[in-house]
């Protein structure tokens, strides 16, 4: 229950005195909050870290910042997080923080729709270099990218199937069910996504990727050309609190959709 996590906590906060210990707990609470989409309170927890102190050689402006802009990223505003970004200089991050730097510019382009930038900044990446978890979040970034411009849906899938085999968790699932749907196959990306339903149960896991999915059965059912089922899983997906990017995006697609036809009222 993320929601008890996060009081135990904010109990624990109130009776800490040691900076750093302080700084742990902070860190682990916007952790808690960015996995149960509360992330306005996950912002403001690595907000009340002191950004003017050192944990060694590392500033913790730097740890503030990264962790503000993901949260952002995972809010699905890529302008703030942009804005987060924009207070880091690159040539001073430390080697232990270069793959979160990494990251949140992956996924800042990604979720800008900068398909042709992402792929250019993914590729330029030492990916072989870096551990398979490490390297995951590049490839879902750079398999979509492929998918959605229509680039090459064939290297999008072989990056997609890796996705799969490093972790075969509800979000990799996701992924190879959108490379599917970019190749119109609506039946193969709906049995991908009911997987993902089945290992994320009632968004329990994660709350963003239970909206991805719905998202991504919207655009598989109106591939089929079911109209109905698109829209009850873009509603699906526009309800889900902590959506981010994917619930915004379901809730134009709903809008944009015909009114459903009421048999009893003649045309």
């Amino acid at each position: 229950d993320h929601g008890e996590i996060a009081k135990a906590l904010e109990e624990r906060l109130e009776g800490e005195n040691d900076p750093g210990r302080r700084t742990t707990l902070l860190l682990s609470l916007g952790a808690v909050h960015v996995v149960r989409g509360a992330y306005l309170d996950a912002i403001r927890a690595f907000e009340r870290i002191d950004r003017h102190r050192k944990e060694g050689a590392i500033e913790m402006a730097l740890v503030v910042d990264l962790n503000v802009a993901s949260a952002y990223v995972a809010m699905g505003d890529f302008e703030s997080a942009e804005l987060a970004m924009s207070r880091i200089r690159e040539s001073a991050v430390p080697e232990e923080f270069r793959d979160a730097f990494a990251m949140n510019r992956s996924a800042i382009l990604v979720g800008k729709g900068a398909h042709a930038e992402s792929i250019r900044f993914v590729e330029a990446l030492p990916l072989a270099e870096l551990p398979e978890r490490s390297r995951l979040p590049f490839l879902r970034d750079l398999a979509e990218s492929l998918a959605a411009s229509g680039t090459d849906t064939s290297r999008a899938m072989e990056i997609a199937t890796q996705c799969v085999s490093i972790d075969g968790g509800a979000q990799s699932h996701n992924v190879l069910a959108y490379v599917l749907i970019a190749q119109k196959k609506f039946e193969e990306a709906k049995a991908e996504l009911a997987e993902a339903l089945r290992l994320n149960h009632e968004g329990r896991p994660n709350l963003r990727v239970l909206a991805e999915t719905w998202l991504y059965l919207g655009f598989a059912e109106r591939g089929k050309g079911d109209v109905g089922a698109a829209r009850e899983s873009f509603q699906k997906a526009a309800k889900v609190e902590g959506g981010g990017r994917f619930s915004r995006a379901a809730r134009r697609e709903a809008e944009s959709m015909p009114a459903p036809v009421d048999p009893g009222v003649p045309a």
